[in-house]
């Protein structure tokens, strides 16, 4: 055990070994006009995404191209997912279809991704599902690419059940994008009225409700010691 914590210290990007070399590359990298915006003159986030890449067995060029930073959380696009998943010495197959309603309308994507010695796992998503979430029609790409994004939800569901391992808790790009973005803000928009409420409350259950004394502890035997009054 104590062997492979050192091995994984050492191969990582971020190990004293190796962070000067890749804190380099990493500035490199952020100067150029290839990198996606998102990582443009931020060399510390490149090398965390590389870093992360690595984990994930991408190379240093790949992870900048598939990772990004959504929502505070950084994610992989649904194709270098499936590199991922499909790079897995367990991976076996997968299976993506559409599911056509009697007009050959595309209603749906079912994905099932089979799993060497484990049974295939299928999951589906649907326009229903994506209303009942209020994403259908939404404006981006659930409105100019709706089969697109039914197809990358359902992938995202079946790969995370099936290669959580793999994938070390990173989620899909095309369903991070649809979190909330602006947790609701609950502070009172009048902080002084809210402060005199509370005033007003306490004043109107002053002797309904008995004060407690603090307890006491004996300190060398740590007992209570009781109120006798």
């Amino acid at each position: 055990m104590t062997n492979e914590v050192a091995t994984l210290d050492q191969n990582s990007f971020l190990s004293k070994d190796n962070f000067e070399h890749y804190y380099r590359m990493a500035n490199m990298m952020a100067k150029s006009d290839m990198v996606p915006k998102g990582f443009k003159d931020k060399p510390q986030d490149v090398l965390i995404a590389m870093e992360m890449g690595r984990a994930l067995h991408l190379s240093p060029l790949s992870a900048i191209q598939n990772i990004a930073v959504i929502n505070g959380r950084p994610s992989l696009w649904g194709d270098a997912v499936l590199s991922v998943c499909s790079g897995h010495p367990d991976f076996e197959n997968i299976q993506e279809e559409p599911i056509l309603d009697g007009s050959g309308k595309v209603t749906g994507y079912t994905c099932t991704v089979k799993r060497r010695n484990r049974s295939p796992v299928s999951q589906s998503f649907t326009i229903q599902m994506a209303t009942e979430a209020g994403l259908w029609g939404k404006q981006g790409p659930w409105k100019a690419y709706p089969a697109r994004m039914l197809q990358m939800r359902a992938r995202a569901f079946a790969l995370r059940d099936s290669f959580a391992d793999a994938l070390g808790g990173v989620r899909v790009i095309e369903e991070v994008q649809d979190y909330r973005e602006d947790p609701r803000d609950i502070t009172p928009s009048n902080k002084s009225k809210a402060l005199e409420g509370l005033k007003q409350a306490m004043e109107n259950n002053k002797g309904t409700t008995p004060i407690q004394k603090p307890v006491e502890i004996d300190p060398e035997t740590g007992e209570i010691i009781p109120d006798l009054t």
